[in-house]
């Protein structure tokens, strides 16, 4: 392959893929969503928004929580552009992704080690390990979202960054099931709108459904340790604006409804509804660790 990740790996992934029944909830070919989930370019994007907060080089030291197939790690990794090390639980089903993930970084010559087997609720690392802790699409599949946030804000270093991507169930997305939902719907409800599509429901029992509310009674604890910078509205606002967004797993379809709410002359009334309401989607959540939180004392 041109991203110079060989296609074993793929077929690994599609396999996985298959056997945990993905397309049983998402409508993406499994084909195409294997090999989305080892396009660079998309590494290359993720690499962009996480610096977008903060400034990274060789030496700056990355955690990726929730790793998944550990590209962003190998993408980082080859181009030498930052110390990346990634996170990912060792037991069923993602002892499958561990493994492609690690199987991914020693096919290219790089330390496989630097995948952590854990948790986010239990991260293997001492207190202000690093530089940035980064993770797109993870939070909303932990048991614990808010011992995962302190997990974050502890190994974080003093003015250390936190950049957190994962969906929000305030919006008109959901991402999973590539399909419009009604802000705030309850899981019952969208439990009932998943089986009128025809499709299983089982996924949806292992989502946790965040909201703004939910994101800031779990940060509350820990506002002595961190500040909030961002939820991802200017990023959101601009993606409006501009239509600069890629077409990952079913983004078309947003795209497109974009562009209808463009042509109707609606955009303007959606950008000041869902920054008053918070639509943003997904949650770009930024966090600071405060400059007098010593590494030696955890949240």
């Amino acid at each position: 392959m041109s991203n110079g990740i060989g296609e074993a790996v793929v077929a690994d992934i599609e396999r996985f893929l298959h056997e945990t029944n993905v397309s049983d909830f998402c409508k993406t070919p499994l084909d195409r969503l294997a090999r989305e989930f080892v396009s660079t370019e998309r590494a290359g994007e993720q690499v962009k928004e996480l610096s977008r907060f903060v400034p990274i080089g060789p030496d700056t030291r990355v955690l990726e929580v929730g790793s998944g197939f550990g590209t962003f790690v190998y993408h980082c990794r080859v181009n030498n552009i930052c110390d990346c090390h990634g996170l990912e639980p060792g037991q069923p089903p993602y002892d499958a992704t561990l493994g492609i993930a690690r199987r991914l970084l020693g096919d290219a010559g790089l330390d496989q080690s630097v995948i952590h087997e854990g948790i986010g609720e239990a991260m293997p690392f001492e207190d202000g390990s690093f530089d940035a802790v980064y993770s797109v699409s993870c939070l909303e599949h932990t048991q614990d979202p808010e011992a995962v946030l302190a997990e974050v804000v502890r190994v974080l270093k003093p003015n250390g960054v936190a950049v957190l991507n994962f969906p929000n169930y305030g919006s008109w997305w959901e991402g999973h099931y590539n399909t419009f939902i009604l802000p705030h719907t309850p899981k019952a409800l969208f439990k009932l709108q998943v089986r009128l599509m025809g499709r299983t429901t089982d996924f949806a029992d292992t989502l946790q459904f965040i909201t703004y509310g939910k994101l800031r009674r779990w940060l509350a604890p820990l506002a002595d340790h961190v500040e909030i910078v961002s939820t991802g509205q200017e990023i959101w606002r601009e993606r409006i604006d501009r239509l600069e967004f890629s077409e990952w797993n079913g983004l078309g379809t947003v795209k497109r409804a974009v562009r209808l709410v463009k042509r109707l002359k609606l955009d303007r009334l959606a950008v000041a509804a869902g920054s008053m309401l918070h639509w943003e989607t997904p949650f770009v959540l930024v966090l600071r660790r405060r400059p007098h939180a010593e590494p030696g004392g955890s949240p």
